[in-house]
């Protein structure tokens, strides 16, 4: 299990604080995803903040478990909101798959975190 959590959890850290930076950046394709989801500006900034403090809290979680659980879920929960509001504006293939990639890791790192207990 444990191995698995290191594999999968960092992964998800390491992406959740790229994609947070991204956004931070106002790169190309958050910024796509920002108006086809309609968030105004201090929406995306507020959201892709989350996503950088999930991945330190998940850093953090290495040490102190349930900072790690926490984080996890709360990504979890962040990620499944996203793929929510994409489906909500009928997104399809490419515009819902990086919804999902990040859903489904986050949901397996929460699994993981909590079976540390």
């Amino acid at each position: 299990m444990t191995i698995a959590l290191v594999i999968i959890g960092g992964l998800l850290g390491i992406f959740a604080a790229l994609s947070g930076v991204l956004q931070l950046a106002n790169q190309a394709g958050p910024l796509k995803m920002k108006a086809r989801i309609g968030l105004s500006d201090s929406q995306f900034k507020i959201l892709a903040l989350l996503k950088l403090a999930g991945a330190a809290g998940l850093l953090i979680g290495v040490w102190v478990p349930w900072i790690g659980a926490l984080s996890a879920g709360c990504l979890a929960l962040y990620f499944l909101g996203g793929t929510v509001a994409e489906l909500r504006v009928k997104a399809r293939g490419a515009d819902l798959a990086p919804a999902i990639v990040f859903t489904v890791p986050a949901i397996a790192t929460t699994v993981l975190e909590l079976r540390r207990f």
